[in-house]
């Protein structure tokens, strides 16, 4: 109930742990010291990777590639969220309604919540290879969807008109190379953070042609797989450490 989170001086002087013979005591240290050093490695390969991204778009000169409107690539829908307070429009539901706690990696295809059909009502279904961009609070999350989903208001959602001319993949990563330019058109000063379907509609990206964007997407995701293989590298070693401190945590 405290309104601010802290811990006063004698609470924490009250406050006791183990402590091993200075043997083990070394040993737990130089262990974690070398946990330490790989999570900095894998740290900075996660860190790195939107940089890289946008690394890879520059080395292809793709400033000098045409640009078109997203309103002359794509159809952009809004989601939604129903009416929380009528349990008709949840309960049982079967319709992924994604939110972004549900953007964990590139593809989406299941949520924490779901709808049901009366809620949806005379809505389509987002198909697959919907693009999924964050519009408001948080912008600039992006999302590729793996099966048909509805969305609540906090996305932007770009469907592809042609395919043979803009790749769901290819717009995934540009909206992360132009993301910095695509925050900037947030009106100074706005209480809330979004921008709108008129001002998407009308921002320009730029659009080699299909071969450039295949090359371009698998080379971007040669570094999601590296950021990937580094998180998961990073999970592991803080368990190992957690780990290193079971013998002295256990009763003897």
């Amino acid at each position: 109930g405290s309104k601010y989170q802290e811990i006063n001086t004698t609470t924490l002087e009250q406050f006791a742990i183990p402590v091993p013979d200075l043997t083990l005591q070394r040993n737990i240290v130089e262990q974690c010291q070398k946990i330490d050093e790989e999570v900095g490695k894998a740290e900075k390969v996660v860190a790195g990777g939107s940089g890289r991204i946008r690394a890879k778009f520059e080395s292809h000169g793709i400033s000098n590639f045409r640009k078109l409107r997203l309103n002359e690539l794509v159809e952009i829908r809004n989601g939604f969220t129903p009416n929380t307070n009528n349990s008709t429009f949840w309960e049982n539901g079967n319709i992924p309604w994604v939110t972004l706690e549900d953007l964990k990696s590139k593809y989406v295809a299941a949520s924490t919540r779901q709808i049901t059909d009366e809620a949806l009502g005379k809505r389509e279904l987002l198909p697959k290879n919907t693009v999924l961009w964050s519009s408001r609070a948080t912008i600039g999350r992006v999302a590729i969807t793996a099966e048909q989903v509805i969305t609540n208001q906090g996305f932007k959602n770009l469907i592809c008109k042609d395919e043979n001319v803009l790749l769901p993949e290819y717009l995934y990563y540009v909206l992360q190379y132009v993301e910095s330019d695509l925050k900037s058109l947030v009106p100074k000063g706005s209480k809330y953070q979004e921008i709108n379907t008129t001002t998407l509609e009308q921002f320009a990206i730029p659009v080699p042609d299909l071969t450039l964007q295949k090359n371009i997407v698998e080379q971007c995701q040669k570094i999601d797989e590296e950021v990937g293989k580094a998180e998961k590298t990073i999970a592991e070693e803080r368990e190992k450490k957690k780990a290193e401190f079971q013998p002295v945590l256990e009763p003897s």
